[in-house]
């Protein structure tokens, strides 16, 4: 599918309901698009939300499908479904719909604890394997210390030298996902300024690199929507 400034992947579950996809700009190479998706597809079918359980016995609050019952894990992802011509919601949890009804009772095995829930886009990155939710600050003061926090270790003074490059970059891509998540959750507004101040940063940095910061300004830019 292509749409306005960008084009969208999608892969559907032939008999059942895993739905993934993964936004690209048009002029990016869609082979790459297309491997990222598979990859997508690969780590969402491998992680579990639905822990099975014995048969042997019955479990009034674990979730029932086809003579199997299924308890909830402690991290999990789901996609809201609304089917119009029952009028029913669903949470499509891995490729099985689930009954708001039979979700809730089976949230009964957690009684007494928090429940903390983030609604992200279907084209966002997807919970793997080995993977958990974190909390993450997008108060753009604390992105900004974290982001001096991390330049710092790289420099000598000021100055930065290109046989540390790489590795700052690398370590500055968690900076740059904060400000991303700013963008999407926070202000906007913030989001831009937080990364201009990041690029001002980048390019005042004294270095004896080839390319450093040209990716890391490339990335904000991408991030903030001026590229």
């Amino acid at each position: 599918m292509i749409m306005p400034g960008f084009s969208v992947w999608k892969a559907e579950e032939l008999e059942g309901d895993y739905q993934f996809e993964i936004l690209v700009k048009p002029e990016e190479n869609q082979a790459v698009a297309i491997e990222h998706l598979h990859q997508k597809i690969l780590t969402g079918i491998g992680y579990k939300t639905l822990a099975r359980k014995p048969d042997r016995y019955f479990i009034d609050n674990a979730i029932h499908i086809n003579k199997e019952q299924y308890s909830l894990n402690s991290i999990g992802t789901c996609r809201i479904q609304h089917a119009e011509e029952e009028n029913q919601v669903y949470l499509v949890i891995d490729g099985k719909n689930i009954p708001l009804p039979d979700f809730g009772r089976a949230l009964t095995a957690f009684e007494g604890f928090n429940m903390e829930f983030q609604i992200r886009d279907l084209s966002e990155e997807v919970l793997g394997k080995d993977m958990v939710l974190r909390k993450v600050s997008i108060n753009p003061q604390v992105i900004i210390e974290h982001f001096e926090k991390t330049l710092g270790w790289f420099l000598q003074g000021d100055f930065l030298s290109y046989r540390h490059a790489s590795a700052c970059t690398e370590a500055l891509f968690e900076r740059i996902e904060e400000l991303e998540l700013l963008c999407k959750y926070g202000n906007q507004e913030e989001a831009v300024e937080v990364g201009k101040r990041m690029k001002q940063r980048l390019t005042s940095v004294e270095h004896d690199s080839d390319d450093f910061p040209d990716y890391l300004l490339k990335m904000i830019d991408e991030v903030i929507g001026t590229a």
